[in-house]
């Protein structure tokens, strides 16, 4: 009896799936200890930093983003999407990359003074000088980690994240506790960006870029046109994602834009720990994928996603109330609970749509990005001032529901381009989204019928020992309402996920086994 010739593994396309997994391991897993230990040092600077300061730091910092943003001229994606590119090319990225950003940083200093009044802060002057100084450093840190992603070296790129956010959680903290109040965010952010920078130096050839060559204008002409594109797609999102409080703090004033500035960050948290790093993996992986088999991997990616970051975003919404608590009464009464209520949604659209726009890169789709993306900055302006007349709560809704429908109208060209049904396609949202609605709804359920109970039983009486009663027994009620919100979540979407994602949860769990145990072995080679 003779046996059946065996079909000979696709050793590459495994091997690259298996490091593609694995990165967006390491990735997700250094960037959920980084967000997390910066998200805690945010709560807690709120009750050093008034929102009216707050609010003014994010008009500094995101006019100083908005300028460098429209100067990056696709470079990052351009290093990334490139494994074969040559040092001349580099250098020309390189070049092309510092030369404009240094134009434009210019710029924003010499017109810092009549910035602020536009956007209703009038005293930002000196936040936007320290910017503009962690903006350098930022994008001198860009190159490098553009060059770890091209490389798929997660690990390293993540744990330089995970340093750096270090770096600021507790500055920030040591700054703001001795009254520097805004400026110790602006003086933490710089220090982050210049621990980013030395560890992407340190880490990489700087060779690759900096070796010098002859000017050649085809070349910097050949980064240009590539970038162009992504940067103003990229310039749309940003606009999208961080123009939303120029607006705010022009129909609201600096205080109230604080608050949604604070409320827009931690419900953000799942898209940019975990969507935004998947997406990072995404980016090498799709540009080494035949074509072919890229939208097939492209609705696994979604599919993973989804199970990975909606329920957080879940979870983030049916604890906003007792994470609320944890700010002092000024930022409770400028509604921040409801706020993030609201906001937390965006984290369902936001990663897809960044998966999405990665495709679409790799498949040299950029100007359908930037059409989208520039009618999505229209229509949310136009939706933020049409809702401003009805309130911020109304505000937020309108930004939630511009960008949900844009993450449809992404899918619905994505699925045009690759030759996909639509609503077949869709189809690997809808287990994830079930599991994650079933999680809100139970954790809806538990606030409100077993939340205060829980919290007035298991409070112990006072101690009288200042710092115990003080700072732990005045968060009492937040401590115990997100801990038993947490616990019942994941209970109950573990619940959902037996129920009707057995397959994809053994499937993702094996990959993820695999690939570890692929690191163990080379690391004991």
């Amino acid at each position: 009896m003779t046996e059946s010739p065996q079909e000979p593994p696709k050793t590459g396309q495994t091997s690259l799936a298996k490091k593609a997994v694995s990165g967006a391991f390491w990735s997700v897993a250094t960037g959920l200890g980084s967000r997390f230990i910066s998200l805690a040092s945010t709560l807690i600077v709120t009750r050093y930093v008034d929102p009216k300061s707050y609010g003014e730091v994010s008009v500094a910092y995101v006019v100083t983003q908005l300028a460098s943003l429209a100067a990056s001229m696709g470079v990052g994606q351009f290093i990334s999407t490139r494994p074969g590119a040559t040092k001349k090319e580099l250098y020309h990225a390189a070049l092309v990359f510092h030369v404009a950003g240094v134009a434009a940083l210019a710029l924003v200093y010499i017109f810092k003074t009549p910035l602020g009044p536009l956007f209703g802060a009038a005293h930002i002057e000196t936040f936007i000088v320290g910017y503009v100084v962690a903006t350098l450093f930022e994008r001198i840190a860009l190159i490098p980690e553009s060059i770890l992603v091209r490389d798929m070296r997660f690990r390293t790129s993540g744990i330089i994240g995970t340093i750096a956010e270090l770096t600021y959680s507790v500055l920030v903290l040591v700054l703001a506790s001795r009254g520097y109040a805004g400026l110790a965010i602006v003086y933490a952010g710089i220090a982050r960006c210049v621990v980013r920078a030395i560890l992407g130096l340190w880490v990489t050839d700087r060779r690759e870029w900096s070796t010098p060559f002859p000017f050649d204008k085809k070349i910097a002409r050949a980064v240009i046109d590539y970038g162009m594109p992504i940067t103003f797609a990229r310039l749309s999102s940003i606009v999208a994602r961080r123009g939303d409080n120029l607006v705010f703090s022009t129909l609201f004033g600096p205080a109230r834009m604080g608050a949604y500035n604070l409320a827009y960050n931690l419900a953000d948290v799942p898209a940019t720990t975990v969507g935004d790093r998947i997406g990072d993996v995404l980016v090498p992986s799709f540009a080494k994928l035949p074509e072919s088999e890229r939208p097939a991997a492209l609705l696994k990616s979604l599919s993973l996603l989804g199970f990975a970051v909606f329920p957080l975003a879940a979870a983030l919404a049916g604890i906003s109330r007792p994470l609320s608590l944890l700010f002092n009464d000024t930022w409770q009464a400028l509604d921040v609970r409801w706020m993030l209520l609201v906001l937390a949604m965006l984290s369902i659209s936001r990663p897809i749509e960044w998966a999405i726009r990665v495709y679409l890169q790799v498949a040299a789709r950029t100007r359908v990005i930037m059409v989208i993306e520039w009618v999505k900055v229209v229509a949310l302006l136009a939706a933020m001032f049409a809702a401003g007349q009805f309130g911020p709560i109304a505000t937020c809704i309108a930004v939630t529901a511009t960008f949900m429908a844009v993450g449809f109208v992404y899918f619905y060209m994505v699925t045009k381009i690759a030759n996909l049904a639509f609503l077949r396609s869709l189809r690997v949202l809808f287990r994830p989204f079930f599991c994650a609605n079933a999680m809100f709804i139970g954790l809806f359920l538990v606030d409100r019928y077993a939340f205060s109970h829980v919290a007035h039983l298991t409070r112990p009486a006072d101690t009288n020992i200042h710092v115990i009663d003080r700072y732990v027994l005045t968060h009492w009620s937040a401590a115990t309402g997100i801990t038993l919100g947490l616990t019942s979540g994941v209970l109950i979407y573990a619940a959902a996920l037996y129920l009707v994602a057995r397959t994809e949860v053994r499937e993702i769990i094996a990959i993820v086994k695999r690939s570890r145990k692929r690191d163990e072995e080379r690391v004991a080679d």
